[in-house]
Parts: structure tokens; C-alpha cells; sequence
């Protein structure tokens, strides 16, 4: 039993069995976290994974409060650093406008965020 007893420790110190909660967004629930989770799941079978669709706010404040592990954000969901928060990027995207070719801007090879500031946007998460 000692045995087992040492071998469970080691396994839980390495990450290799217990339970993870994951704060995750939407947005992202259909495109990046499958991939993330096959791999994670194919490396550690014995993990159980916990999945909680929660605000940006509301991951924040739990992952402050360590009633999650780990949380998936968009940078934009964290203008302002967090002394708190350790924060990786796993994926970077370029954006994308499109624009009536009669629209003023259409004529720029490159448009800055500044430049959209005034306009009626329609975005796609």
C-alpha cells in the first residue's frame, strides 16, 4: 500500500492524475480548445478535465482565487496587465477588415485600430 501510496504522490506531483479547471470563452470553444484538449487528454488519460464557459471577468477573478487552473482568454479581454496572472500566448491572428470599395479607407495597404475608431463595426468571435 506505501508502495501505491508513493507512486499516486509522484504521479499527482508530475501532473499525471487529478482534475483540472479550465475557464474558457466561447469563442473559442469550436475552433482552438478541441485540438488543445486531444492533445492534453492523449498525453494525461487519467486527468479529469472541468470545463467552465465563463465571462472574461469572471475567469479573471477565479483564476485569482484559484478555483481555476487555467483560463483561455483573448488578449483584448486583458488590456491592462496582471500582476497576479501568469499569461502565455499559445496562437497569434492577424485581423481583418473588409470595406465597401467606395469606403474612404479602402485605398490603404494597412489600417490601424485608431482609424476604425469612429466607424460601425460588425465583428465575428
Amino acid at each position: 500500500m506505501l508502495d501505491r501510496a508513493i507512486t499516486r504522490a509522484q504521479r499527482a506531483h508530475r501532473g499525471e492524475i487529478g482534475s483540472l479547471s479550465i475557464g474558457i470563452a466561447s469563442s473559442i470553444s469550436n475552433m482552438l480548445l478541441p485540438d488543445i484538449l486531444r492533445t492534453f487528454c492523449d498525453r494525461f488519460p487519467d486527468v479529469e478535465l472541468e470545463l467552465r464557459e465563463l465571462t472574461a471577468e469572471d475567469r479573471i477573478q477565479e483564476l485569482r482565487e484559484c478555483r481555476l487552473n487555467i483560463g483561455f482568454e483573448a488578449m483584448s479581454d486583458l488590456a491592462t496587465p496582471d500582476n497576479c496572472l501568469d499569461i502565455l500566448p499559445i496562437l497569434t491572428e492577424s485581423l481583418i477588415v473588409a470595406l465597401p470599395a467606395a469606403h474612404p479607407l479602402s485605398d490603404r495597404s494597412a489600417i490601424s485600430i485608431d482609424d476604425l475608431a469612429t466607424e460601425k463595426l460588425i465583428l465575428h468571435f
